[in-house]
Parts: C-alpha cells; sequence; structure tokens
C-alpha cells in the first residue's frame, strides 16, 4: 500500500467471478512511516477472471496530527504534502504464458502487430508535440508519470518511457 500523511487505512481483497471476497492485506492503521512491501508466505494462484481490489481511506481532518493542513484541498501528487493512493502487487506468469521480455511491446502485444511505442506515444499526443504530458492521458496512464517521469518536469519522452520499461523488465 501506497499513500502520504492523509494515509488511514488500507485494504487488498480479491472477488471470484462468482463473487466470493477474500480479505489478502488489512492496514486498519496506516502508517506513512512503515511504507514496506508486504509478501505472502506462499504464492497465492488466482482463477481466471479474479479481481483485486484496493480500498483506501484518507484523515484529512484536524485529528490526524501528520496532515499538514486540514483546511485545505488536497490534490494527487508526489510530494508529501500531497496525496496519493496506489495499489501496487507482483504478478508472476508460469514461463510457457510469459512472453520473453524482447519479445513484446507495453500491452502485451507482440512486435510487428504494427503498434510501435513510437505510434502508441503518437496516438495519446493530443497536442503534437512529441512528448507525452500528464494532461493528456487519465486512469491508469496517468499512474506512470509517478514512475516514468524521472525529471519530474510532467512530461513523458519516448527515452523516458523506454528507460521505465527497462527498469520493469519489459
Amino acid at each position: 500500500p501506497h499513500m502520504h500523511v492523509r494515509g488511514k487505512a488500507f485494504r487488498y481483497e480479491t472477488m471470484s467471478r462468482e463473487g466470493s471476497r477474500e480479505i489478502l492485506i488489512d492496514v486498519p492503521k496506516f502508517d506513512f512511516n512503515w511504507q514496506t512491501s508486504y509478501r505472502l508466505t506462499e504464492p497465492l494462484k488466482l482463477a481466471a477472471g479474479t479481481r483485486i481490489y484496493c480500498t483506501a481511506y484518507f484523515d484529512n481532518s484536524k485529528f490526524n496530527l501528520n496532515n499538514p493542513d486540514p483546511t485545505k484541498t488536497v490534490r494527487w501528487g508526489d510530494q508529501t504534502w500531497e496525496e496519493m493512493m496506489i495499489g501496487y502487487f507482483d504478478v508472476a506468469l508460469p514461463r510457457s504464458k510469459a512472453k520473453s521480455p524482447d519479445s513484446s511491446e507495453p500491452g502485451g502485444r507482440a512486435r510487428g502487430e504494427g503498434d510501435s511505442l513510437g505510434e502508441r506515444l503518437r496516438a495519446y499526443d493530443k497536442n503534437k508535440n512529441g512528448k507525452l504530458e500528464r494532461s493528456e492521458v487519465s486512469g491508469r496512464m496517468s499512474l506512470l508519470f509517478s514512475f516514468w517521469d524521472r525529471d519530474r518536469d510532467g512530461v513523458l519522452t519516448k527515452e523516458e518511457i523506454q528507460q521505465g520499461l527497462k527498469r520493469v523488465g519489459r
């Protein structure tokens, strides 16, 4: 679980296709100073169609002694006085089902299928300046900025995206 100083609680749970739920991790008293990786003692095999939900709660009140200013509106941001909520988790696939790192572009498509990184960058680049700006994307893509925008300028170049892919082993 990842939040900043207004984080209060965080829970990961799975939901099967049939609707049954299982709590994987429950952190009822989140503490910014205790952020770490949590690893299950045994890998958890999930059936196809299982969903993972991350639920977080924040405390932006004057009763939260870590809150920098309960009178201010809080926005998403990388800095501690801003806020974020990211539910990181790792996935492992059997070798027979996983593609090799150099046979795939982001999104799981094999190279040569007419969907290169450059073509995708151009598709998202609404103002056609050759760079991907935070305002040009939403949802999951906007989360990549925190990870890939190494110079923190709010813009992703093709080179930054390529470096990000290398860091995640793609």
